[in-house]
């Protein structure tokens, strides 16, 4: 076996429990969807989709969410259908419901079982049913500024961006409601076209992923593909009113063809060296007028 095979048997072996689910401790018992989400995502990019073992995990996630046949909650760990878990103090936990919509967007179409259906919806209701850009989910003290931080990796943490994320890949890109978030994250946006690295966990991990608080091309990327499809899927945002939009085929990014949408009231130039591509690469130089 290769190195990510062997790492993917080991997380098999060592992080899914009984229950189908991915947890902290192999049990149960420390079973989150924060975590239990991110693997999910990772081992279907990876190419484990079909596998009985990854299958298993998806649809208890789903039922997890529903409760529909899932009957592993704890008092540690999840709780209670509907998000709820310990790492929120008892409280439905947007962390959480947040990955597992960006989990089960990843299973193909054909693939979804009713479970999985109606976990998207779940996902997709309750988040909604909130201020996406204000994050004012359910909380004990105080809202995290960590969903105001844009960064790259997240590991458990989640962003206002990532939100956006999971939202558009669902198919909400047109939903008025997520216009505060998507102005949130055009008012992030540096006069080059360029969003900073605000999160970080450098030291924490085995290798540094650029330098907090500079522009960072996979933060940049993130936004990019969120104001693409939120604008492909829906009407045009009202934050982009008088704003110039770049010809699609001006930046391409991982095979990925994005719009650089403006809005500073200052004219700038992008051009292939503003980024240094190593994550992915620009095209042509571009220049863009605003209002």
């Amino acid at each position: 076996l290769g190195g990510v095979a062997r790492a993917v048997e080991y997380v098999f072996a060592h992080a899914q429990a009984e229950s189908g689910a991915f947890s902290t401790n192999g049990r149960p018992s420390g079973a989150i969807h924060c975590l239990w989400g991110n693997m999910v995502r990772a081992l279907l990019d990876l190419g484990y989709g079909g596998d009985e073992r990854l299958d298993q995990a998806i649809d208890a996630l789903a039922r997890s969410v529903t409760g529909d046949g899932y009957e592993w909650y704890r008092r540690s760990g999840l709780q209670a259908p509907g998000f709820v878990c310990s790492g929120n103090y008892g409280l439905p936990c947007a962390w959480g419901a947040v990955r597992v919509l960006w989990a089960l967007n990843h299973v193909p179409p054909a693939g979804r079982t009713p479970a999985v259906e109606a976990a998207i919806e779940a996902c997709a209701d309750f988040l909604l049913s909130y201020d996406v850009a204000r994050a004012d989910y359910p909380y004990k003290e105080r809202i995290s500024s960590s969903w105001f931080k844009f960064g790259y990796p997240l590991g458990y943490v989640t962003d206002v961006l990532l939100n956006l994320e999971a939202l558009v890949e669902a198919g909400y890109g047109g939903d008025p409601r997520l216009d505060e978030a998507v102005g949130l994250v055009l008012a992030k946006q540096d006069e080059r076209g360029r969003w900073r690295m605000e999160y970080s966990y450098n030291g924490k991990m085995w290798a540094d992923v650029e330098v907090k608080g500079q522009p960072s091309k996979w933060v940049t990327l993130r936004a990019l593909r969120v104001l693409k499809r939120t604008r492909l899927n829906g009407r045009p945002h009202r934050h982009w009113l008088g704003a110039a939009v770049l010809p699609p085929d001006t930046f391409r990014a991982g095979g990925i063809t994005v719009d650089i949408l403006c809005s500073s009231a200052q004219a700038a130039t992008l051009s292939a060296s503003t980024f240094s591509p190593s994550g992915y690469a620009l095209g042509k130089s571009a220049h863009r007028r605003m209002r």
